[in-house]
């Protein structure tokens, strides 16, 4: 199967282990640093689309609508 990595090392399973056993889970840490515009314009984005779900009730919401909302062309 191309792509595939195949199983998992006992070293790197001990990794996950000691990961999970101090921090609860496997997800990444929390870097420092400014985070990236991709991550900001998606925030940025995701809470205009929730606040304009409101008006797309009542009337409609256009993608240039969005656009004026968030400053993003």
């Amino acid at each position: 199967m191309p792509g595939s990595k195949g199983p998992i090392t006992s070293s790197a399973f001990n990794k996950m282990m000691k990961k999970f056993e101090a921090t609860g889970s496997l997800a990444s840490r929390q870097r420092s640093g400014h985070p990236s515009t991709a991550t900001a314009v998606a925030m940025t984005v995701e809470q205009a689309g929730q606040s304009m779900s409101v008006v797309a009730a009542h009337g409609e919401c256009s993608a240039r609508e969005v656009s004026r909302q968030t400053e993003v062309s």
